[in-house]
């Protein structure tokens, strides 16, 4: 927790140095790291997650503190911030805009993000992301597993240094805003929701008797650790123009963003044939090319799919050493990863019937005029919209491989 505060200290004081601040002290700045956006009687409710760079708690980490404010619009809800808060705020490390699914399901997110897009003070590259939770401040209300400031957490947890796992590049204001107002594209965004740790006791009684217990350091270990709810990704939100109409879950976030494009790195297992158990692969290169293909028949949306990585675990027993067997797992994985991405294209298309796989794009960049032609009945036509994968798997290096 001390290296991770040190890090966001040391990344915020970078920033703010390396511009013109209008010549105004830190100490006069209240720094906005996160902003979430709710429906409220009055209209709106932000939330402004604000960073305190004169202390530092116990640990070592940057402290923070919540404010929020209504008002009819959302750029009058900012002023009233503005007027109320003593400090000037500065939204130039603006790390994540985290927006209600009431108003992204309701009125849309184009209006939200077309303020935030006009707003010279605020960064287009910070993150957008949706609450899966009941509204956007429980978001900023939490926090990451080892850090402690919500914003943060949710950059690290969209966009990971080590970009493996999920990762999505879609996430920026400017990227959304862009897909929104694109003939035939749609926003795909992530979804981030709240979990409770591991041994959290739905007995109030004995969880205030665990909270004394750890803040005497009598607790399990003598370890005092976080019992607030943590962050984590929920899935993906799914919209049709500016709209969210479905959620995407966690199991096919993957597949998703291989199809769109967004080769992550990432390992799975699949199934040796005959019934030999079951392989690793590892995933280190994959590519995804989509386009529409014209037939006798009609419009085919095809993805060709090519990836290389490793086997990283053989079914026990097996002989690596056999004629033919690499061939065989390739085999098997590619038929196994094949059928992951066209179940999961299959259901958003037929299932959820929503465009998140940008066929109309396709459709837009090959026949404009095609595009304004069907456009209209576009809905009615992608649930018929047949889908071809064609998979190139290829696994490199055998000579590490030993038989179990």
């Amino acid at each position: 927790m001390k290296k991770a505060g040190r890090l966001i200290l040391f990344i915020v004081l970078s920033l703010l140095l390396s511009g013109c601040t209008n010549y105004l002290d830190l100490n006069e700045l209240e720094i906005v790291a996160g902003i979430a956006v709710d429906k409220h009687e009055e209209g709106y409710k932000v939330t402004l997650e604000l960073l305190n760079l004169a202390e530092m708690d116990p640990e070592g980490a940057l402290v923070f503190q919540l404010a929020e404010f209504t008002g009819q619009t959302i750029p009058y809800a900012m002023e009233k911030a503005k007027s109320r808060l003593t400090k000037e705020l500065y939204f130039g490390n603006l790390q994540t805009i985290v927006i209600s699914r009431q108003i992204a399901a309701e009125e849309g997110i184009g209006g939200i993000l077309d303020w935030f897009m006009r707003d010279s003070g605020l960064r287009e590259t910070s993150i957008v992301t949706l609450s899966s939770a009941e509204t956007a401040r429980e978001i900023l209300e939490a926090k990451g597993e080892d850090l402690a400031i919500a914003a943060f957490a949710i950059e690290i947890i969209v966009n990971p240094p080590q970009k493996e796992a999920f990762q999505t590049k879609d996430a920026m204001i400017y990227r959304i805003y862009n897909a929104i107002h694109t003939e035939g594209k749609n926003v795909v965004m992530t979804a981030i929701g709240t979990k409770e740790p591991d041994g959290a006791k739905d007995d109030p009684a004995k969880e205030g008797e665990e909270k004394k217990a750890d803040a005497e350091g009598e607790g399990e270990g003598g370890d005092a650790g976080p019992k607030e709810p943590f962050l984590e990704v929920a899935g993906l939100g799914l919209f049709q123009g500016d709209r969210l109409v479905a959620f995407l879950p966690q199991e096919s976030i993957n597949a998703l963003l291989i199809l769109r494009e967004k080769g992550i790195r990432q390992s799975f297992a699949f199934p040796v044939s005959p019934e030999q158990g079951y392989a690793t692969f590892r995933i280190n290169r994959i590519r995804s090319d989509r386009y529409i293909k014209e037939t006798a028949a009609g419009l085919v949306l095809c993805f060709d799919v090519k990836t290389e990585g490793l086997l990283i675990q053989a079914p026990p027993g097996l002989d690596m050493s056999q004629n033919g067997i690499i061939e065989s797992l390739q085999q098997d994985a590619a038929a196994f990863l094949k059928e992951y991405l066209l179940s999961t294209a299959e259901y958003i298309c037929r299932e959820l019937k929503v465009d998140a796989l940008d066929a109309g794009y396709e459709v837009y960049k090959m026949d404009g005029r095609l595009w304004q032609e069907i456009k209209s009945d576009w809905n009615n036509l992608l649930p018929q919209l047949p889908i071809e994968i064609n998979m190139d798997l290829q696994i490199a290096g055998t000579g590490s491989y030993k038989a179990s």
